[in-house]
């Protein structure tokens, strides 16, 4: 039987009872093997509220999330009850009315189990907790009106967890925020759970909880150069897929390599193009930059030497992928060599292993759903049309029909599975682009 970590969420809205508690479970994987996770972010879209869980247990790799236990009230605006100090190991919480009359107080550790008898108390003016243990831990006040629910944080000590009330008027305390959590769920929220483990890049699932789902989300890690960065400073994150590095981002500068406007054609336009190219790129929803073709490349032809290697806009050490090396992407996303020279759609569900997923930039989120973003490349939508949004970029490789050149592209969608390949008879039509490493 596997062992479970349940991370108790405390809930803080006005008290109710659930018919059902919603419990939900998460595994991450990388190449197909489950990795060890260092942070979940639980959010709730309906609501907008969202909680970090950290200090996750370390002797699983599938995490049961419980998203109706200990529901509570808000306890920012409470008067009546103060975590005075919320120290690793050490708490203080003072009560400043009696008109609650007895207070049932208990301990539980993050996988909801009960830790301290519960205890009845009156008449008390503070509540002193000591919690020499390492790890995560949750009061929670019961009163015959409300329930309180708060964070602690434990300290390695000598292992033992204990209270004590007394009388004394609180003075002089070392005052701290109160570490409350904030996520306020229900049944029937859509919920978003984005995992992030030390060395990968994160990722994430989008649902609507049903009580016992199972979600399994992918992890990817960076090329071994990390990051790369532009003329301008702009800093890119990479994606190692296969034996490809990608850049995860679409590029966003003005400026080529050696430091001149994208867009500057001195031997056709004179040299005040400079100041203001003929061919500016634009900005996609702050998505990176769209550029036509022609500027892309730079005007470049591909050498003998490196067939098909235009480094174009990239920054050094980069280039725009060719037709080719998008085939080799797709191949390894299990398109069959066949379908690789399709013009159009093909394939079956390729897409959804490069798109980002959830609802967060893929707006038309029903025709999202199956998003799993297994490679880590999180393209991300823009360029409404309609209700559908559409990422499309260049490759540096030219289709000849009657004699004349045009440019190859990829797009994904919102309503599509498939990655659609084409060329584009419209060379004043601005797309992007996602330069890849040299390899030499």
């Amino acid at each position: 039987m596997k062992q479970l970590t349940t991370l108790l969420i405390f809930l803080l809205f006005s008290s109710r009872i659930f018919s059902q508690e919603t419990v939900v479970y998460i595994q991450a994987l990388f190449e197909n093997v489950p990795q060890y996770l260092d942070s979940i972010l639980v959010e709730d879209l309906t609501t907008e509220t969202s909680v970090m869980l950290t200090d996750l247990e370390l002797n699983t790799t599938n995490y049961e999330i419980n998203l109706s236990q200990l529901s509570g009230i808000e306890c920012y605006d409470n008067t009546h009850f103060n975590l005075e100090t919320n120290l690793p190991g050490k708490a203080r919480l003072s009560i400043n009315t009696a008109e609650y009359g007895d207070i049932r107080l208990q301990i539980f550790d993050i996988s909801g189990k009960a830790i301290t008898k519960e205890q009845l108390i009156n008449n008390v003016n503070n509540i002193d907790i000591h919690i020499g243990r390492q790890g995560i831990y949750f009061l929670r006040l019961i009163t015959a009106k409300e329930l309180f629910s708060y964070k602690l944080t434990g300290e390695q000590s000598d292992g033992n967890i204990s209270i004590s009330t007394n009388n004394i008027l609180t003075q002089d305390l070392l005052k701290t925020e109160p570490d409350l959590l904030t996520l306020n769920y229900k049944e029937g929220d859509t919920v978003r759970l984005t995992v992030y483990s030390t060395d990968f890049h994160g990722n994430l699932v989008e649902k609507i909880p049903v009580n016992g789902d199972q979600y399994t989300t992918y992890l990817s890690k960076p090329c071994e150069c990390g990051t790369v960065t532009d003329y301008e400073g702009n800093v890119y994150e990479t994606v190692q897929i296969g034996s490809q590095c990608w850049m995860r981002e679409n590029l966003g500068s003005y400026k080529y390599a050696n430091g001149a406007n994208i867009g500057y054609f001195p031997d056709i336009y004179g040299p005040c193009a400079d100041t203001n190219p003929p061919f500016p790129p634009i900005n996609i929803d702050d998505n990176g930059l769209a550029y036509i073709w022609e500027v892309l490349i730079k005007r470049e032809v591909a050498s003998d030497t490196l067939p098909d290697i235009i480094q174009g806009i990239c920054p050094n050490g980069w280039h725009i992928p060719s037709d080719e090396e998008w085939m080799e992407l797709e191949r390894y996303l299990g398109l069959t060599e066949e379908e690789l020279y399709v013009f159009g759609y093909r394939g079956t569900n390729e897409a959804t292993k490069i798109k980002e997923a959830g609802s967060l930039t893929w707006k038309s989120y029903n025709n999202n759903y199956e998003t799993t973003n297994v490679t880590g490349m999180n393209i991300i939508g823009c360029r409404l049309s309609g209700e559908i949004q559409r990422q499309v970029f260049w490759s540096s490789t030219i289709h000849l029909q009657d004699n004349i050149e045009y440019p190859i592209f990829r797009r994904v969608a919102s309503i599509d599975h498939q990655i659609y390949r084409d060329f584009d008879i419209y060379l004043s039509r601005r797309l992007c682009v996602r330069c890849i490493k040299n390899e030499f």
